[in-house]
């Protein structure tokens, strides 16, 4: 018997065999386009080689990026122009269709502050990878949409400041040693916390420290506050 006799016999049979019978296809992953892979690739080739670039000057980056207390005290900027666009946009989402509307702090700065932590909280996070620190400008984080946990605290505290609001940036220790930024609001006798980088929900209480100890970021509790800081005060909690 010829071979090709041999495989159509053994192809006939096969059918024959899977046509009276339910089959089960092997599921495979959805195929990645040629042109999306090699984007892909590009970028982290790219990212790579900006990362090695930054990192062979990264002394000279942070004596640039550190910041003394005064230079800290001035990133929280309720003036700023890109703080006061994404403001107006959280006034003019609070106005809706009420031409008449105007700002009361008495009415509408609840709204503004759960307003304004949903939009710091749906900024994407930054994941540099980077053996610098660095800050972001408020234009860069409005216009990349995008902010680490720190500069999505001091944009959050500028944007309550810029409503009226007694608001200031908390640097605490986490469980493991890690550093994390919140920011802490006074309302209505109230103490509130705000993290941009957890949630889009405030959580409050009847002194700092009792909101603090119900605070937790992904299962790991408050160990101490480090320091705090607004555009007009200081308070290192370690001296």
């Amino acid at each position: 018997m010829a071979l090709n006799d041999l495989i159509e016999q053994l192809r006939a049979k096969r059918l024959s065999e899977v046509s009276q019978k339910k089959t089960y296809k092997k599921e495979s992953r959805r195929a990645v386009k040629p042109e999306v892979q090699a984007q892909e690739a590009s970028d982290r080739l790219r990212a790579e080689v900006y990362k090695r670039i930054i990192e062979r000057y990264a002394d000279t980056i942070g004596l640039m990026e550190d910041k003394t207390i005064p230079e800290l005290k001035a990133l929280v900027n309720p003036e700023d122009e890109a703080v006061a666009r994404v403001k107006q946009r959280i006034f003019d989402e609070l106005k809706g269709e009420n031409a008449a509307w105007e700002y009361s702090f008495e009415t509408h700065f609840p709204l503004f502050m759960k307003a304004a932590l949903k939009y710091c909280n749906s900024l994407k996070p930054v994941n540099a990878d980077l053996s610098v620190s660095y800050w972001l400008t408020p234009s860069e984080i409005e216009e990349l949409g995008a902010a680490d946990p720190f500069d999505k605290a001091i944009f959050l505290c500028s944007l309550l400041e810029s409503a009226g609001g007694n608001a200031k940036v908390r640097i605490l220790e986490l469980e493991g040693n890690a550093k994390h930024a919140v920011v802490l609001c006074t309302l209505s006798g109230k103490s509130v916390l705000l993290d941009p980088s957890c949630s889009d929900e405030l959580e409050e209480s009847a002194s700092e420290e009792e909101v603090l100890q119900k605070h937790a970021l992904e299962g790991k509790r408050i160990v101490k506050s480090l320091y705090e800081f607004n555009n007009a005060d200081y308070a290192d909690f370690e001296e």
